[in-house]
């Protein structure tokens, strides 16, 4: 029978109780049906009291994830998921390990938002409940935005910087910003499904860009500007989505000089970065006026979190602070305040560390498992990119593995329309549930990379 271990999470026990069922049944751990221990079993496993186990199972009750049967015992609900949402990709079935999404280590983080909310609680009565926030937010939000950006080594001044619920909302401001409908946008050859689908709502083209392994290659974006006309272009710069590529200080460079000799305006999603300790001065760092910044705190922190920030070049500063003002009549100075005692809390160096360090412990262990010489990574990467063999279609395989209860996500769901997607997939390294459900995962992976393709039906 399943039991928590609670040895990591924060708090009170009967919320560390209740937080482990939850992140258990979220990640598949414990599925419809399956039976909790008895209040005093538990109890005595985990050296609590009875009204502890009580209070907690109380609680999920109350959420709706697990019902009581008097003589029977306790069950998690059917048809229950702490994690519905929609999303860009589709459900994971029951009993399957989702290594296809973002999840963040949350060491430390139920203490940092529990402090963070009680100093929201108590700044409330400075916040304009009265009107409509700013367009680009409250200056002093933007202050403190400013200055975690500044981190990278880039130091933008607050009135360039604007807040948003989220990178990918910054990113919808960006794009509605500098392409209308029918634009042709110039992006790396593999990139982001979220910027996919932007593209797609805002009648955007999307035109792949050669990349190797520091990702967009200069040569080519300058083919690519020739071929198309098109003046707009998005890239990642810092542990790219879905190839782990960094660019070296000279590529930088180039794309650069190459953005204020063509007269290019360019996107950086520079979100992945925020967890590093030493980040990579960002493209903007190097032409402020052509580069169009975006980060936020979803990977360095939780993806709950929805705060985003925008640096404008001074030449478009006006212009996408009404396009989110069209969009959003501005972000909710809640979020902005959240954000703001988030990124100022003394504790928040701590929480990022043990992120790292639970990160980097995952990355090893998938590395040994998977083989050193078919896996990119980095150690503060949740993600990893695994090439395949070469007989092996990589949504041939993503359907396998799913049949065989693991979730990853085939390179064909990164690919722009003219790119041909390589035999790889992207293994996410944060389940949620603890390291048995992540083995599971990466040996079924394993032992799937070393059969063969099935043959086709013989068509006559």
């Amino acid at each position: 029978m399943w039991t928590p271990d609670i040895r990591d999470l924060e708090g009170p026990r009967y919320l560390a109780i209740a937080g482990a069922i939850a992140q258990a049944i979220d990640a598949g751990e414990l599925s419809p049906g399956a039976q909790l221990p008895p209040q005093r079993d538990l109890a005595d496993h985990l050296g609590v009291t009875v009204g502890t186990v009580t209070r907690a199972y109380a609680l999920a009750r109350e959420k709706n994830l697990i019902s009581g049967e008097v003589g029977r015992g306790t069950f998690v609900r059917a048809g229950r998921s702490v994690g519905q949402r929609l999303e860009f990709r589709p459900p994971v079935p029951e009993r399957t390990v989702d290594l296809s999404c973002y999840r963040a280590p949350s060491a430390g983080l139920a203490e940092l938002v529990s402090s963070a909310l009680v100093a929201l609680s108590q700044r409330v009565a400075f916040l304009p409940l009265q009107k409509y926030p700013p367009a680009a937010g409250l200056p002093a939000h933007r202050v403190v935005a400013s200055a975690w950006i500044a981190r990278s080594g880039y130091s933008p001044r607050p009135e360039d910087v604007l807040i948003c619920a989220g990178a990918q909302q910054a990113i919808q401001v960006a794009l509605a910003t500098v392409a209308g409908p029918g634009d042709v946008l110039l992006t790396d050859a593999l990139t982001y499904p979220g910027l996919k689908a932007l593209a797609g709502l805002q009648g955007l083209r999307l035109a792949g860009v050669e990349m190797d392994q520091e990702g967009m290659r200069p040569e080519a974006l300058r083919a690519a500007v020739a071929a198309t006309g098109s003046r707009a272009v998005s890239l990642q710069t810092t542990l790219h989505n879905p190839t782990i590529a960094t660019m070296s200080p000279v590529r930088r460079q180039a794309i650069a000089d190459l953005a204020r000799e063509l007269n290019l305006t360019i996107i950086e999603d520079d979100a992945s970065s925020a967890i590093l300790v030493e980040r990579p001065p960002p493209l903007a760092s190097l032409a402020a006026e052509r580069v169009i910044y975006i980060t936020g705190l979803a990977k360095a922190l939780s993806p709950v979190f929805r705060a985003g920030f925008i640096v404008c070049p001074p030449a478009l500063n006006e212009a996408m602070s009404n396009t989110l003002h069209a969009m959003t009549l501005g972000c909710s100075p809640f979020i902005g305040e959240m954000a703001s005692a988030l990124m100022t809390s003394p504790a928040l160096d701590d929480v990022m560390g043990r992120m790292r360090t639970e990160i980097a412990r995952r990355v090893d262990f998938a590395t040994d498992i998977l083989g050193a010489e078919r896996v990119r990574t980095h150690p503060a990467s949740v993600h990893l990119w695994l090439t395949l063999p070469p007989e092996w279609r990589a949504l041939e395989f993503e359907a396998l593995a799913r049949r065989n209860g693991v979730a990853v996500v085939a390179s064909d769901n990164f690919a722009t329309n003219d790119t041909r997607a390589p035999s790889a997939v992207r293994v996410s390294l944060s389940p949620g549930a603890g390291e048995n459900l992540l083995h599971r995962g990466l040996t079924t992976l394993k032992s799937l990379m070393l059969a063969r393709p099935m043959l086709a039906a013989t068509i006559i």
